[in-house]
């Protein structure tokens, strides 16, 4: 009787092991991917994105300070390709931490119509596209909603820039990851504010 007593605690402490070792890798897993989204996601992306956006108000004229647009999209997208690792179509390089090509929103906004042009623009990066679109009216302070109900408000010339891109995953399928930025232009140079959308 000894010997089937013995025997059955041997094996039921098999049987109890055994999910405990699979629930101790089940939560190694998700350490690991927690780590990847955080490093990837909140360090590289947010840092890209209020780098792009400051690129992007850094294109203005010394003497007006009205921000050239032209120049502030070729600056932001360059500024984006460069800290994200992805090519000049936005498609990632084998090796960036991202999938896809990314969705953004830049709002370029002067506050005044000069040379014909508008107070700014808000050009949308959609499935390879980018569309530009007048943004009417004039003056300081402006209120930019983006996405989430998020309120930015320029004081003066600036940009708005929100991303959104995949992040690589380890285990499971890729995770969309947004992040916003907004850079003004001051006396003392370039500000720059930045944030997360989700």
């Amino acid at each position: 009787m000894r010997s089937a007593r013995k025997l059955w605690n041997e094996s039921g402490s098999i049987i109890v092991a055994l999910p405990l070792i699979v629930l101790f890798c089940i939560v190694l897993m998700v350490i690991v991917e927690v780590a990847q989204s955080v490093a990837a996601g909140d360090v590289v992306l947010k840092k890209s994105v209020a780098l792009a956006a400051k690129a992007a108000a850094s294109q203005y004229d010394r003497e007006s300070l009205q921000i050239e647009y032209q120049q502030a999209i070729k600056a932001f997208e360059r500024t984006l390709s460069e800290n994200l690792e992805l090519k000049k179509n936005l498609k990632p390089e084998k090796y960036s931490a991202f999938t896809g090509q990314p969705e953004y929103t830049l709002i370029i906004y002067n506050g005044q119509q000069a040379k014909k042009k508008p107070a700014g623009y808000e050009y949308i990066y959609r499935d390879g596209k980018l569309n530009k679109v007048e943004i009417p009216g004039e003056g300081f302070p402006r209120t930019f909603s983006i996405s989430g109900g998020l309120e930015i408000t320029l004081g003066s010339p600036g940009a708005i820039a929100e991303v959104t891109i995949d992040i690589k995953k380890v285990f499971g399928s890729d995770l969309a990851c947004k992040r916003w930025a907004a850079a003004r232009i001051t006396e003392n140079g370039i500000v720059v504010l930045q944030g997360s959308s989700g």
